[in-house]
């Protein structure tokens, strides 16, 4: 097959399909398809030339894990060894069988690996205990079987990168690899691996192996590579069809382990609930919960203690050493008096400064959120005057072009709108624009939202044709980079909707405000901020244009 050098029209269309279609595997909360699953497993090990193994199934990632390190622990290698070893004939193995897991579990420390070994041994007690000696011994000896990740990664995914172009590589990597894995991995996967290491280092189990979460094959939080490697197998290179087996998996299931005669897979979340950016937030509960009761709580992808979520007060937010966890729980207490906060986000800023000097960004970042607990207060004075210092001291060390300077402009300029000053505002906006075409380019999330931004500013000046062209703008540009359902084109097209109406033009407006509320609707639900909006804009809408 030639070398792809250029997307056809065709091509370029199946994008969005691709991308859409696994952030749906990545977010998926169905319980998993142990067939679909079990299928998916043995291809992976028959493309590695190894007999399929058995499948232990657990209720999530931690499980997974624990179960990983009851297989594969080296400490247990030498009294295993010994037990399994010796000659036993004329000894049924199930004789042997409790001994075996008594000494795997004796080492364990805490309920909850206790909990996931019962399982665990429960459920490869039925399975291999008749099995002959030597297979059993090559169960617990099993190390991680390479061959499954070099068949599938380096034989799949490397040919495939020879036979396209770097510029169709870079696009299917901006359209579909990166947004996915965007979502999936840092704003998941990312979370759950860092939960699972903070809980085994808090139970301080004897035998634990905080390898086992980078030996997961990730099912289907690896959406992101998957669907890029999807999108070329779908364009008929050769190669990409080594990943059909890791795909199978993903499609039907999350975590899993290989090992040489066992894979351990485990289920998806039961529940996942994300903010409006993606990010792990619950507000009444975990944020994720799996099927066997594991999960943690999380505010706009900060995990936190329960208590965060549950119950916060000012004296626990106080005693609270964890800065993170603080500002969290500040947010937490809801709207309410914000002058009552502001001490808790001084002290935050004056802890940070002492602890990372006063050019970190965890520095600039508190003292933008004091700015801004200042501009709810209603004193824009304060408010402005921090923002321009976050915004000057963040040009100072981090540059004029990083991402964080940009974002203190965009802030600045809010607080500029909120007392009124409109020129300075939308002069700011406008930079923060240009600044992130020239950096981000016309395309990348921020720069649409800038450009969002600045139409929002034009509309509240009365300048209502530039607001128009800028938000059709910004509206086509996320259609195509993030597609019809996601939250920022549905946010733009109300924006649009409005506008029109603002300036008269019906036509135009209730056809846009009757699509987005169908898709509000749709993908968020009548309870959620953005639907209920719409709604409120279509309540009062002139008896005469019809609703």
């Amino acid at each position: 097959m030639d070398r792809l050098e250029q997307l056809t029209a065709q091509q370029e269309a199946l994008l969005p399909v691709v991308r859409e279609e696994w952030l749906g595997i990545g977010l998926c909360t169905q319980r998993a398809d142990r067939a679909a699953a079990e299928a998916g497993v043995a291809a992976v090990y028959r493309a590695a030339g190894l007999e399929p193994p058995v499948m232990v199934w657990l209720g999530s990632p931690m499980a997974g894990c624990i179960g990983a390190a009851i297989v594969d622990t080296d400490n247990l290698t030498g009294r295993l060894f010994d037990q399994l070893s010796r000659p036993i004939e004329g000894q049924a193995w199930d004789q042997v069988a409790d001994p075996i897991r008594d000494e795997v579990l004796g080492q364990a420390r805490g309920d909850v690996w206790d909990e996931v070994g019962e399982a665990f041994w429960e459920e490869v007690g039925h399975q291999v205990w008749d099995w002959p000696k030597e297979e059993t011994e090559e169960l617990f000896y099993g190390r991680m079987v390479e061959q499954v990740d070099e068949t599938g990664w380096t034989l799949g995914w490397v040919p495939v990168e020879g036979q396209v172009s770097d510029h169709v590589l870079e696009t299917v990597k901006r359209q579909v690899g990166d947004p996915v894995r965007e979502q999936v991995w840092p704003r998941i996967a990312l979370q759950i691996h860092d939960q699972i290491w903070e809980e085994g280092e808090r139970q301080q189990w004897y035998c634990w192996d905080l390898k086992k979460t980078e030996l997961s094959q990730l099912g289907q939080h690896a959406a992101g590579d998957l669907a890029l490697c999807d999108v070329f197998r779908r364009f008929g290179l050769p190669g990409a069809e080594r990943l059909d087996g890791h795909a199978a998996v993903a499609r039907a299931t999350g975590w899993w382990w290989a090992f040489r005669h066992a894979a351990i897979l485990t289920e998806r979340p039961a529940e996942l609930h994300l903010d409006e950016q993606g990010r792990l937030h619950r507000e009444d509960g975990m944020a994720i919960r799996y099927p066997d009761g594991w999960g943690f709580h999380a505010w706009h992808g900060q995990r936190v203690p329960p208590w965060v979520v549950q119950s916060p007060t000012i004296e626990q937010i106080a005693a609270e050493p964890d800065i993170e966890v603080r500002r969290c729980a500040i947010e937490a207490l809801g709207p309410g008096d914000p002058w009552r906060v502001i001490p808790l986000y001084q002290q935050i800023l004056d802890d940070r400064l002492r602890a990372f000097g006063p050019d970190s960004r965890e520095t600039l970042t508190a003292r933008d959120e004091l700015a801004a607990a200042y501009q709810k207060a209603g004193d824009l004075q304060r408010a402005i005057a921090l923002y321009q210092q976050t915004l000057e001291d963040t040009r100072r060390a981090l540059g004029e072009e990083h991402p964080d300077t940009l974002a203190a402009r965009n802030n600045l300029a809010g607080a500029y709108e909120d007392a009124g000053d409109q020129g300075r505002a939308i002069a700011l906006r406008q930079q923060v624009l240009d600044d992130r075409l020239r950096v981000l380019g016309e395309e990348h999330p921020d720069t649409l939202a800038a450009r969002n931004n600045l139409a929002c500013g034009y509309r509240e000046t009365g300048d209502l044709q530039r607001a128009i062209a800028q938000f059709q703008q910004a509206l086509d540009g996320m259609r195509r980079v993030g597609g019809e359902d996601h939250l920022h084109t549905l946010t733009f097209c109300k924006n649009l909707a409005k506008v029109y109406r603002m300036a008269g033009d019906m036509e135009r407006a209730m056809p846009l405000y009757q699509q987005v509320l169908a898709d509000t609707r749709r993908v968020l639900g009548d309870a959620h901020s953005l639907t209920q909006a719409v709604m409120a804009d279509l309540q009062d809408w002139p008896e005469e244009s019809g609703p």
